[in-house]
């Protein structure tokens, strides 16, 4: 393998890497508001939360390390400093959707524990 040796290889990886992170992301959402939907099948809703919140994870991690390996090549290239803000921010609205599935996780064990 040769490497990333100008900036068409960097925008490659980057899109690559950027669409996984969206495709986990997207994923998670979608198990979310089908636990949401689900009220009637604790079982179930209780499996599509946790399913929900792994693929956040492994989107916010594939994310974490996205954004170091652009910062290491940032000092390469110069142009990739917009992607850099676009994956920060995009950090920014994992850990809010993490935050609030944990929230409707504690919420749904909570219920659990006082039926």
């Amino acid at each position: 393998m040769k490497g990333i040796n100008n900036s068409h290889d960097v925008a490659m990886y980057f899109h690559s890497a950027f669409r996984n992170v969206g495709l986990f992301g997207s994923f998670s959402l979608a198990g979310l508001g089908a636990a949401k939907a689900l009220n009637y099948n604790s079982d179930l809703e209780g499996f599509l939360m946790v399913f929900s919140i792994c693929l956040m994870v492994i989107s916010f991690l594939v994310n974490v390390f996205l954004l170091l390996r652009l910062k290491n090549m940032s000092v390469k290239f110069d142009e990739i400093s917009m992607w850099i803000i676009i994956s920060g921010l995009t950090l920014l609205l994992q850990v809010a959707f993490l935050v609030y599935a944990f929230y409707l996780g504690t919420l749904k064990i909570f219920d659990d524990f006082v039926k």
